[in-house]
């Protein structure tokens, strides 16, 4: 029996979002942001119960999310800098995106 790959895409292509209010502002905490995105796969369907694995290129620190019922993620509260971000999912090939600028 053949399986065949498919591929995972990050549809709202990592949607960065400073991760900024009046609390965070008047607390001198605005240090930090979030990435936020919808995993579909080449059939433009949504993939739900993905892995993302995001990681600060400088600190080497991750965060690991899973991806809800629609496909969609957020990761929250992490530092600014510049992160890679890896979609995996049993049955589908890795997707990768590298350099994602994270500001605050």
């Amino acid at each position: 029996m053949k399986r065949s790959t498919r591929s995972l895409a990050l549809l709202v292509v990592l949607t960065l979002l400073a991760f900024s209010s009046a609390a965070t502002l008047a607390s001198a905490q605005g240090l930090t942001g979030q990435i936020t995105g919808t995993v579909v796969d080449s059939q433009n369907a949504t993939v739900p119960g993905a892995t993302v694995t995001v990681r600060n290129t400088g600190t080497q620190a991750t965060r690991e999310v899973i991806t809800d019922g629609e496909g969609k993620f957020t990761v929250t509260n992490i530092l600014a800098g510049t992160y890679d971000v890896r979609v995996v999912l049993t049955g589908f090939a890795p997707y990768e995106a590298r350099g994602v600028a994270v500001s605050s």
